[in-house]
């Protein structure tokens, strides 16, 4: 096989790299320590891929019978929406535990690594701390709502803030994990910490 081959400059510089860190489908330190860790972060990113396909095909469905047939269906709405809350609430937990939320840094990636872990772990804690209140604000609501179903598909609308509870619960889980790693293996830093100390111009 041949390297890569130089752009119309002949400058061999100016290929992008791609940086095997930065796939979101690499196991972070902790679930290379527990297996069942990391199967519970698989089973969030196979869930939030099934649940954006299948809201994929229902918003298909609904423009096809709108557009094509005009007779559209009046269930299709009602479930799009719902896949897409639980779609967002299961997403975000993955996203959480992979540490691939947005993040400004700039500030905690000059600072040393102790000084760093501590500004990590308070966020970690107010994190854990909205999440608990969120979760039980959304339990509230599902309870209280438990016999109230949807119009169009008579769904219980406890499924659909059942989302909540469960997505709030899963990124204070990983919340709480974070703060376990940052405590407890203190070379296990945070990849955001360390995204622009490797490509920053600065």
């Amino acid at each position: 096989m041949t390297g890569p081959e130089p752009d119309a400059t002949g400058d061999e510089s100016s290929q992008v790299d791609i940086d095997p860190e930065g796939d979101p489908t690499t196991p972070d330190p902790l679930e290379e320590r527990s297996r069942a860790y990391h199967g519970l972060v698989v089973a969030e990113r196979a869930l939030s891929v099934f649940l954006l396909a299948a809201l994929f095909v229902t918003v298909l469905l609904q423009v096809f019978t709108r557009y094509a047939l005009g007779l559209p269906l009046p269930w299709t709405e009602e479930i799009a929406r719902y896949l897409l809350i639980w779609t967002t609430f299961i997403a975000a937990a993955y996203v959480g535990a992979r540490r691939l939320h947005i993040s400004v840094d700039l500030l905690v990636a000059k600072l040393r690594p102790a000084a760093a872990t501590v500004v990590d772990v308070l966020a970690q804690v107010i994190v854990v701390a909205i999440c608990a209140v969120l979760a039980t604000g959304a339990t509230t609501a599902a309870y209280q709502l438990a016999d109230v179903t949807s119009p169009a598909t008579n769904t219980p609308m406890w499924v659909v803030y059942g989302s909540a509870v469960l997505g709030f619960g899963l990124i204070g889980l990983h919340a709480c994990f974070g703060i376990y790693m940052d405590l407890r293996y203190k070379d296990a830093r945070p990849e955001a910490f360390e995204g622009i100390e490797r490509g920053s111009a600065f």
